[in-house]
This record gives structure tokens, C-alpha cells and sequence, in this order.
């Protein structure tokens, strides 16, 4: 299967690390979004491609992706932390106040302080809300010592 990138753009860590120029930084996941057709899936030598439709576009802010990434792209720590030096902690703390009980902002809250050390300035929730754990079990690879 031969999939067109041309008539796709980057969503995810893909927008991110294009947006902030971050080179070096693999990762086994890679997202586009297309103007037409419907999802389509390519893997090769363990890295995964995907091209979602239009309606999985998330929006031009960097929070938006963040979004995306927790929703489709998987965490991947390293590629966090380095995307969280670069990000504007103004655009951050927007977004999250936008959305101050979602799950994925959130996650992504708790994954800026625990990465970066630094304290955003959003209120901590007065109120018991549904326990989301920073990580979707289902999306998680597992490793065992031997």
C-alpha cells in the first residue's frame, strides 16, 4: 500500500516537532491528516503511519496537538519534555484553563509539571473529579526485566 504524504499534513508530534523544529526525535508513531479519504494505516520496520480525515483535524494550537498526540499518537516522554522547553507557557496554561476538567488537558497539565519541574498557574480542582491516570493502559508498552 503506497500512501501520498503530499496531499496530507502533519498532526500530532509530527505538527509539533515541524513546528519547533526539534529534529533527531524518532518516534514509532507518525500522524497526517488528509483533505479526502478515510483512515489508512502503514507500518514498516515497527513504525506506524496514519492518515486520519478531515474531521480528525485538531485545530492550529499547540495544545490542540497535544491533545491529538495523547489521543492517537501515544506518550512518549522524551519527545514531551522536549516539545515543553519550547512551548510557550502562556499557550499552555490557555489551553488548559479552556478545558480545566477534560482528561486530556489534564494529562497534559500533569505531564508539563512532572517533565519540566515548573508550576503552571491553574488552580488545583476544589472538587473530587473521576481519577484519570497520565496513562491510557491500552496504548502502553510494557517492559519486563529479565
Amino acid at each position: 500500500m503506497n500512501i501520498n504524504v503530499l496531499e496530507s499534513r502533519p498532526a500530532g508530534y509530527a505538527y509539533l516537532l515541524d513546528m519547533m523544529e526539534l529534529t533527531g526525535m524518532p518516534h514509532w508513531h507518525t500522524s497526517f491528516v488528509s483533505s479526502s479519504g478515510t483512515h489508512r494505516s502503514k507500518v514498516q520496520d515497527g513504525i506506524i503511519e496514519d492518515i486520519y480525515p478531515i474531521r480528525y483535524w485538531p485545530g492550529d494550537k499547540v495544545g490542540d496537538h497535544l491533545e491529538f498526540v495523547l489521543k492517537y499518537d501515544g506518550v512518549n516522554l522524551s519527545l514531551l519534555a522536549r516539545i515543553f522547553e519550547k512551548v510557550s507557557q502562556d499557550e499552555l496554561t490557555e489551553f488548559i484553563k479552556s478545558k480545566p476538567t477534560g482528561k486530556y488537558a489534564r494529562r497534559i497539565w500533569f505531564f508539563y509539571e512532572f517533565l519540566t519541574g515548573k508550576q503552571l498557574p491553574v488552580d488545583d480542582l476544589h472538587w473530587k473529579p473521576k481519577i484519570i491516570t497520565p496513562f491510557r493502559t491500552e496504548k502502553n508498552l510494557h517492559v519486563t526485566a529479565l
